[in-house]
């Protein structure tokens, strides 16, 4: 009967009931309205952050209640379920956001548990709504895929981070990418075919200096006379009015997607 009573207390503690809640969300079950007034009435930290740890070989050939019970022993108000093949924890954002030094006291904390060769952790932005465990947890998931992509040789991915790759690997919703060029932007592909010069690459540069000359013959490494002759030569056969911020706008989002591409495929 004491046994039964500590469980039955143990299971209605707000701590369990954010856990329940939280999985409800994420498999986008309703939530108990018994449970939304308890969480209401529940002391929780202000704000959270999700996190998607993904083990590597050795760490998941560990029992997957180990490294929540490890989690949550770490970093006290945290909670941690297995997911998928993964560990998702909802942690108070202050591990994170009280400053440069807390957060890299708080990886390293997570590299000496884990040791970092054996997982990858894409964390949320934080939050405040719990309600919202869902959006978040989202984020930390696109985060692990994006940064495992880009920054392979790296453990932690912000979503911060790579919101702006992720913004536009979903804008061509699925269309060629090659749909959106414009015929001055085909003819400086034609160009680089045949040229050990890039015109595509001398254009990126220019317009993410903002279109600065200086800055840009610095970074292609040339010298200002050449990339002037170069620019007429690409404004030409561009044919576009690079003065027009759509126009720019256009052409770096199609020069991102093109430059995250190679990055992922090659």
């Amino acid at each position: 009967m004491l046994a039964m009573k500590q469980h039955t207390q143990f299971l209605s503690s707000g701590h369990s009931v954010l856990r329940k809640v939280c999985r409800s969300l994420l498999d986008d079950m309703p939530v108990d309205p018994e449970d939304r007034r308890r969480l209401e009435q529940t002391d929780l930290p202000a704000r959270w952050r999700c996190m998607v740890l993904q083990p590597g070989e050795k760490l998941s050939k560990v029992p997957a209640s180990y490294v929540c019970e490890s989690l949550e022993s770490l970093f006290p108000g945290s909670l941690a379920f297995s997911r998928q093949n993964n560990i998702v924890s909802f942690v108070p954002a202050g591990a994170f956001d009280d400053g440069p030094a807390a957060r890299r006291e708080y990886l390293r904390l997570l590299e000496e548990q884990f040791d970092a060769d054996n997982l990858k952790v894409g964390i949320s932005q934080d939050f405040s709504d719990v309600f919202s465990a869902k959006t978040h947890f989202t984020q930390a998931l696109i985060a692990l895929e994006n940064g495992s992509i880009f920054d392979p040789e790296d453990t932690f991915y912000f979503f911060e981070n790579y919101a702006l790759e992720e913004l536009i690997i979903n804008a061509p919703n699925d269309q060629p990418l090659e749909m959106y060029y414009s015929e001055g932007l085909k003819r400086l592909f034609e160009h680089d075919e045949n040229s050990a010069t890039s015109y595509i690459e001398t254009l990126h540069t220019y317009l993410k200096n903002n279109m600065n000359v200086t800055a840009t013959a610095a970074e292609l490494y040339v010298h200002r006379s050449t990339l002037l002759e170069r620019l007429s030569r690409i404004k030409k056969e561009l044919d576009a009015d690079l003065e027009d911020p759509d126009v720019r706008l256009q052409l770096l989002i199609l020069l991102k997607a093109l430059d995250l591409r190679r990055k992922a495929f090659g």
